[in-house]
């Protein structure tokens, strides 16, 4: 009878072990469920209140290294942030299951220490968000975590008791009853003559589900009560102040388009036009001059720094010792107008349409119009020329009333290449021409005019199927990139924003969005890329951007001497900085607060960003911005230098085959179209070749673009002549003659390189 006694207790021991298993793994995960849905209610209800799972993602972000970051933009490229925040659910879910098993198998000490450690967590995480108020978060945290815990352990209670015989509760309560110590055996003995009876009523219980229903119902509840919080959450959050403002406002009207004579130029009016070039600002040891932008007066060329050939020198600049002038330096004579920044008004919402571009006039009617790649800002004008190099001259692009067929002529090996690209007549098939030298005959479809008013009048590609527009939409379907640290994006009242420029100035001061909407705005055709963008990557875009050439703002404050980089700040602390010289040397450096002929939209930056052409965004397009701070060079790094990205970085010359896709089939005898978009801001492009397999470099047409700050299509018609498979490249050549290099390079630590090539299979 002893040993039957002693043998009892193996089967309740299982027992329990199987409810620490399945059923702990479910009332953790239950708490864990009610946790989060709790965070997301609170977070729906109130706006500076975080969602602790964005919360943590974001920290996460922040201290990830950047070989980790690099490897999840190449391969995932946007939805890495997706991918993040599914992660920290899962993982969130599975340690929560864990602590469930904890609690269930007697160590409930160990799960409520857990849970308090996520809370933790969440609310440092919560906390260290500058728009999110630090008590509010802690308390949001700390809450979720309680309610965790005891979820968990009521679930694991109610386990407990499905779980334990009726013989074992009987026996704890004649322990209980008893209080003899002394008086163990009896109680065995008193045990033992009941326990086959009881064992049987317990299985009867169990097999009726009494208990275990009770546990599966009371996990069902929590999970309905997670959904339920999620729904009413959802429905009763309301739109942000941001996106209500952002609904109201529409963008102030823009001066009128210039005249032809008033400005050359084809990128819209020089950012460093009618603007004072403060004395003393020196440029970074090390920081490359880009060919063909004039240098402002009053810049100091430090020691050592190479200027570039086409580089022109002002008389006043002056030039320090051993700084190397390369052959084709000009100092011509070159005044720069002072000007004052215009004074915030309260504007009127704006209801018409905006005007074209200032430096991007369409033609008369009665004249045919004439645009290239390359800008020239107008001497009459008094702005920073921009001088293309003489040899080979730039590829223009002609659209005349009766257009001629579109010819390439490859021209003898002493003279500088020629091409010029014309758009047919829709009913005319274009003829092919030829003459005693060789020649390559190209046929453009007809290309439609942009929606946009800035740029209707250009003639660019975008009935070619498949080919990228010449302006990325944004709307009704976002189609531009967006590569930024913030996992949700941040929701700015402009009302309350105000934005600081501050640092080595001499007038600090602050600015609120209806001061900017009162300046003097102009519109900007500007191609922006990610430094993390592969070869043939989509990480690049191109947009019409409406704002105030930085150099105004800067004019106001008074910069000082040795103020070396601007430093951009995010409101959610994203930085990034480059050349204070970047905003006097031509190209156009912007405050935006419009994008394609709209106030910003949310996840672009609103209220407002930097858009600076030429500059990776990752070191210049800070978005959402709320401080523009004037530092050294060496004073500050950005977000991104200290996890190894460089500190400079200039956009490299890029190409991309858009069409036809890589790996796709194509029949012989059949013509179609290799078309793409090529991109070098501020050099522009001056030619796109293509080749099929080891064949000669063909050229190919060219759509008329803005200026040399916007992306240029390209096309080339093929007619395969027999079936295989095909390799098909593409190199393009910039406006100071610079042909991509075919070294394949990274993108990590400032930008990739190499020909984009795609493969595509032939069928006979």
């Amino acid at each position: 009878m002893a040993e039957s006694v002693e043998a009892q207790p193996a089967e309740p021991t299982s027992g329990r072990w199987r409810s620490s298993g399945l059923v702990g793994s479910i009332a953790g995960a239950s708490g864990v469920a009610m946790a989060l849905a709790f965070g997301e209610f609170v977070d729906d209800l109130s706006e500076p209140v975080p969602s602790l799972v964005i919360a943590v993602g974001e920290a996460v972000t922040d201290y990830t290294p950047g070989d980790v970051v690099a490897f999840s933009i190449a391969n995932v490229g946007a939805s890495q942030k997706t991918l993040l925040t599914a992660g920290i659910v899962i993982l969130t879910f599975l340690v929560g299951a864990r602590l469930g098993r904890s609690a269930a198998g007697g160590r409930r000490d160990v799960a409520v220490v857990g849970f308090a450690a996520f809370g933790l967590l969440g609310g440092w995480a919560a906390a260290r968000n500058p728009l999110s108020p630090a008590l509010s978060s802690w308390a949001v945290a700390l809450a979720a975590a309680a309610l965790a815990a005891a979820t968990t352990l009521f679930l694991v209670s109610r386990a407990s008791a499905a779980s334990q015989p009726p013989a074992a509760r009987k026996a704890d309560n004649a322990d209980k009853d008893n209080g003899d110590e002394n008086d163990e055996n009896a109680a065995a003995d008193a045990a033992g003559r009941t326990a086959e009876g009881d064992l049987d009523e317990g299985r009867r219980m169990l097999a009726r589900g009494g208990p275990r229903r009770s546990f599966f119902g009371y996990s069902a509840g929590a999970a309905v009560a997670a959904l339920g919080l999620l729904g009413l959450g959802r429905s009763l959050r309301e739109p942000s102040a941001a996106q209500r403002a952002r609904q109201i406002y529409t963008l102030p009207p823009r001066p009128p388009a210039r005249t032809p004579e008033a400005s050359a130029g084809a990128a819209g009016a020089p950012a460093g036009t009618g603007v004072q070039v403060p004395e003393g600002i020196e440029i970074p040891g090390g920081v490359e001059l880009p060919e063909g932008v004039a240098i402002p007066e009053g810049v100091a060329i430090p020691e050592g720094v190479a200027i570039p050939e086409g580089v022109e020198i002002p008389e006043s600049v002056e030039i320090l010792e051993n700084a190397e002038a390369l052959e084709g330096v000009e100092a011509p004579d070159t005044e720069v107008p002072d000007a004052a920044v215009p004074d915030a008004q309260q504007p009127a919402v704006a209801e018409e349409e905006p005007t074209a571009v200032a430096a991007s006039p369409q033609p008369p009617d009665d004249s045919p119009a004439t645009a290239t790649t390359t800008a020239r800002a107008s001497e009459e004008s008094g702005a920073p020329a921009v001088q293309a190099p003489e040899e080979p001259p730039p590829t223009t692009t002609q659209a005349q009333q009766e257009p001629p067929p579109t010819t390439t002529t490859a021209p003898a090996p002493d003279e500088p290449p020629a091409t010029t690209t014309s758009a047919p007549a829709p009913e005319e098939p274009p003829a092919t021409t030829t003459s005693s030298t060789t020649t390559t005959t190209t046929t453009a479809p007809q290309s439609r005019s942009s929606l946009h008013p800035q740029v209707s009048h250009l003639d660019t590609l975008d009935e070619v199927p498949g080919i990228a527009p010449y302006v990325t939409p944004i709307t009704p379907t976002n189609e531009f990139y967006r590569i930024d640290t913030a996992l949700t994006v941040p929701q700015v009242d402009p009302d309350r924003w105000r934005l600081r420029i501050t640092g080595l100035v001499d007038n600090p001061y602050e600015l609120t969005y209806q001061e900017i909407r009162a300046m003097s705005l102009s519109d900007h055709v500007i191609t922006l890329s990610c430094v993390s963008n592969e070869v043939g990557g989509d990480l690049v875009g191109n947009a019409i951007w409406t704002g105030v050439p930085l150099n105004v703002l800067l004019q106001r404050a008074g910069v000082q001497r040795g103020a070396q980089q601007i430093v951009g700040r995010s409101v959610d602390h994203f930085t990034a900085g480059f050349p204070t010289t970047t905003a006097y040397d031509g190209r156009n450096a912007i405050l935006a607060i419009g994008m394609n002929n709209e106030p910003l939209p949310l996840r672009h930056g609103f209220p407002a960003r930097i858009v600076v052409a030429g500059l990776y965004g990752y070191v210049s397009a800070v978005k959402w911005l709320e401080e523009i701070h004037l530092t050294t060079w060496d004073g500050f790094d950005g977000y991104w230098v200290p996890r190894g990205w460089s500190k400079q970085g200039p956009v490299k010359t890029q190409s991309r085959i858009d069409v036809p896709a890589d790996g796709s089939t194509l029949a012989a005898g059949e013509t179609v179209a290799i078309a793409g978009v090529a991109w070098a801001p501020t050099r522009g492009i001056r030619q796109v070749e293509v080749r099929i397999g080891d064949e000669a470099w063909a050229p190919c047409s060219l759509g008329e673009a803005a200026g040399d700050e916007s992306w240029v299509q390209w096309y080339l018609p093929w007619t395969p002549e027999a079936g295989g498979r095909r390799r098909i490249q593409v190199r393009a050549t910039d406006g100071n003659g610079s042909t991509q290099s075919s070294n394949n390079v990274r993108p990590r630590p400032n930008g990739a390189e190499g020909w984009h090539t795609i493969r595509v299979n032939v069928r006979a």
